[in-house]
Formats: C-alpha cells, sequence, structure tokens
C-alpha cells in the first residue's frame, strides 16, 4: 500500500512565488540553500507557505543591513 500524504490547502508554488516577488526559479533555488523554508514536498513538487517565506525573506534582509 502507498501512503501518500495530502498537501495542505494554503501553499503556494515556485512559480507563484515568482511572479508575485519578481524573482526567477534560480533566485528560489538559491534561496532554499540558504535555509528558506519548504512547507511541504512530494519528490519534484514543492510548496510554500507565502507568509513564512516572506517572514524569511524580511529576517535576512534585516540581518545583512
Amino acid at each position: 500500500m502507498i501512503k501518500v500524504t495530502p498537501m495542505p490547502d494554503n501553499l503556494v508554488s515556485t512559480a507563484f512565488i515568482c511572479e508575485k516577488l519578481g524573482i526567477t526559479r534560480q533566485a528560489i533555488w538559491n534561496f532554499r540553500q540558504q535555509g528558506m523554508p519548504v512547507a511541504w514536498r512530494s519528490g519534484r513538487i514543492i510548496r510554500y507557505s507565502y507568509v513564512d517565506v516572506l517572514n524569511w525573506l524580511d529576517k535576512r534582509n534585516n540581518k545583512e543591513i
């Protein structure tokens, strides 16, 4: 029997984040390498909590200043 984990409804795709923030998929990949939170992953499908991503980016940007 295959165990299937359902994806929560409030998560967004990489394309959504790229469009809303005006950044590239490469930037998202780089951010993930730097610790950007991933809320759900199944194989190649990755989803994010948009609020968590915005909070992470805000903390990251405030650290650099």
